[in-house]
């Protein structure tokens, strides 16, 4: 069986721990206020101990031509639900968030435009094994830039924080990620893939 995902991941980087977790919490409040996500169910998420069900009025944040693929699936206890919600803050600041198969095909320097492909993957080692969050040297133009400002594709995301939705199998709505960026208060991408 495979398990798909989407991580909303902040654009910003090496998130204080402290202010991690209490933005983990307000998300998580203001989802249940919006009753898209219901109670935590432990023990039936691939990457968590505990995974909070997506309600079936989270088709409100699915984009109106994947309503057909948002439907009941099995999860890991052989249980029907729409799929789940993982809020992490890891214990490292530094994460990197990929598409868990294939690799970067693309990355575009924001200063100079440049596609320097599997360069990339030198950039996050260079930037992984750095003191702090140093901008990275674009290898074509020699520009610093932020590691994130790097358009790749598929897209990657570096924040200690995360928001993990399993098996949903529906894109989400352009409104529902500008509403959670704002909620948050911070711009997000979002990274999807399978394991």
């Amino acid at each position: 069986m495979s398990d798909s995902f989407t991580i909303i991941v902040p654009e910003r980087v090496m998130i204080p721990e402290e202010e991690a977790h209490a933005l983990g919490k307000k998300m998580l409040s203001w989802l249940r206020e919006k009753a898209w996500v219901g109670n935590p169910l432990p023990g039936c998420i691939l990457t968590r101990e505990l995974g909070y069900r997506l309600t079936k009025n989270a088709a409100e944040i699915i984009l109106p031509e994947d309503l057909p693929l948002f439907s009941w699936v099995a999860d890991h206890c052989d249980q029907q639900v729409y799929g789940y919600l993982a809020i992490d803050v890891a214990d490292e600041l530094k994460v990197v968030h990929h598409s868990g198969q294939g690799g970067i095909t693309s990355a575009v320097c924001p200063a100079c435009g440049q596609d320097i492909g599997e360069q990339y993957y030198d950039l996050i080692e260079t930037w992984w094994n750095a003191e702090g969050d140093e901008n990275v040297i674009c290898p074509a133009c020699q520009q610093p830039s932020p590691l994130p400002a790097f358009r790749s594709d598929p897209v990657w995301g570096f924040s200690n924080l995360s928001f993990q939705f399993w098996n949903i199998n529906a894109r989400f709505s352009e409104n529902f990620l500008a509403a959670f960026a704002k909620e948050l208060g911070e711009p997000v991408r979002l990274v999807t893939g399978k394991v």
